[in-house]
């Protein structure tokens, strides 16, 4: 039971700092530094969550696969994080509208969002056509 709450506590830590990693590097860098710390605290914490859930269930196929995938889980989550801020930011401003800064932001990671996505799907649908065929 502990495993499974260290995992479910680890993956929702890593979906949160992945989502908020990217917008404040980018565009609260300067006037809130420490958000940046609090961000990566996060997910150090959730990484060492889900390390220990990995090792309570003594799975080191299922640790290193997700090694394997949290790059492009972190870029995908943190590409839809930036997007999502660039949204906020157009919505919030009257008449609506972005700085060429944050729309050329925005465009950039639209395209890793779905590049990331693309490739962890692929991913996925080639362990599970192996897994299949064995």
């Amino acid at each position: 039971m502990a495993g499974i709450a260290l995992a479910l506590l680890g993956k929702l830590g890593l979906v949160i700092s992945s989502l908020y990693s990217f917008s404040s590097i980018i565009f609260f860098r300067s006037s809130d530094p420490f958000r940046v710390v609090r961000v990566f605290q996060v997910l150090g914490v959730s990484v060492l969550l889900l390390f220990s859930a990995a090792r309570l269930f003594r799975d080191s196929h299922w640790w290193r696969e997700l090694l394997r995938s949290l790059p492009l889980i972190i870029c995908a989550f943190g590409c839809l994080g930036v997007v999502g801020t660039v949204g906020n930011f157009w919505a919030l401003r009257q008449p609506h509208s972005v700085t060429g800064y944050e729309e050329s932001w925005f465009f950039i990671c639209l395209a890793g969002f779905l590049l990331s996505v693309f490739i962890l799907r692929r991913y996925k649908r080639h362990k599970n056509c192996t897994a299949n065929h064995a």
